[in-house]
């Protein structure tokens, strides 16, 4: 196990190692010249820097103040570990069922990859109530079990895109002169979805992409209640339609799969929070679109 170098990625949790592939991606997808950056700085539109926040705290969403980003060490270690728990826990024990044609709509964890992520979810719910050290020992991007390199390489990618959308949200409000309310957070989810998504068909970084623009607002679910309504923010949902419905597939199995990993992650919240399924509830009986809206007809009734 590589020590632990706070040197060269200072830090109190293994999210730390892809701070400068995060702040990498962001600057390519913001698409500017090194001129027009430096001139925003010079008039005060943004600051030359990211505050980077490692304080041992419970989670806190990213923000602006002061023509700062502010963004927090703790609140990166929840979205990895949502993503990583959500995407494998979905792949693995729906997706492989859909594919063999076998499944019963129900999410069986059998398998220790699967246990383990169930594991990182819990702890990643936790952090939202109090800091904990993440467990080394669990799925992690820094320390990688042999058996789990693969899927690990793989959420980094997803988690690179993901922090890409909120660096960009954010630098919208401040560049674009974006307000703080419901249209103005609506009007700089979507200049993020235009700097991260290309519309070139056939791109093979395209669906991850397509995911990426999804997962945040899924991972993002499980911070509030069912009852949360947010003054400035449109409620989850309302921004998870507008990413579902602003996309492009090459393939109808691909949007079927973002569709199914939509309703899953609604099932999993509704479960968390004690949201009764309708009696006649059965995912295996609903196309993948029907199957959506009947997610997202049960989080409003909730709410």
């Amino acid at each position: 196990m590589p020590e632990f170098n706070q040197s060269t990625h200072p830090g109190n949790m293994p999210i730390r190692v892809l701070k400068e592939n995060m702040l990498g991606r962001f600057e390519n997808a913001i698409g500017i010249t090194r001129e027009e950056h430096l001139h925003n700085i010079e008039i005060e539109k943004i600051s030359a820097g990211i505050q980077y926040d490692i304080e041992k705290q419970p989670s806190m969403s990213p923000y602006v103040q002061s023509s700062t980003i502010f963004l927090q060490e703790c609140f990166l270690s929840y979205l990895w570990a949502m993503l990583y728990s959500l995407i494998i826990i979905y792949d693995e024990t729906i997706v492989k069922k859909l594919r063999n044609g076998n499944w019963n709509g129900k999410v069986l964890l059998e398998e220790p990859l699967t246990e383990r992520a169930y594991q990182l979810f819990n702890w990643a719910l936790s952090l939202k109530r109090a800091y904990s050290e993440w467990p080394i020992d669990l799925p992690n991007p820094e320390y990688m079990q042999d058996e789990e390199r693969e899927f690990v390489l793989k959420i980094n990618n997803i988690y690179l895109d993901v922090t890409t959308l909120v660096l960009v949200h954010e630098y919208a409000h401040l560049v674009e002169d974006y307000a703080g309310d419901k249209k103005g957070e609506r009007m700089a989810d979507n200049f993020a979805r235009n700097a991260l998504l290309d519309e070139q068909p056939g791109n093979k970084k395209q669906f991850g992409r397509n995911i990426a623009a999804i997962i945040l607002w899924l991972a993002l679910m499980f911070i509030n209640k069912p009852d949360f309504h947010s003054k400035t923010h449109p409620d989850l949902e309302i921004r998870l339609l507008d990413a579902l419905q602003s996309l492009k597939y090459d393939k109808k199995e691909d949007e079927a799969s973002a569709m199914y990993l939509a309703s899953f992650c609604i099932l999993k919240y509704s479960e968390i929070n004690s949201i009764p399924l309708p009696a006649a509830f059965n995912a295996t009986q609903y196309s993948y679109h029907d199957f959506l809206n009947e997610c997202v007809n049960l989080l409003r009734r909730s709410s």
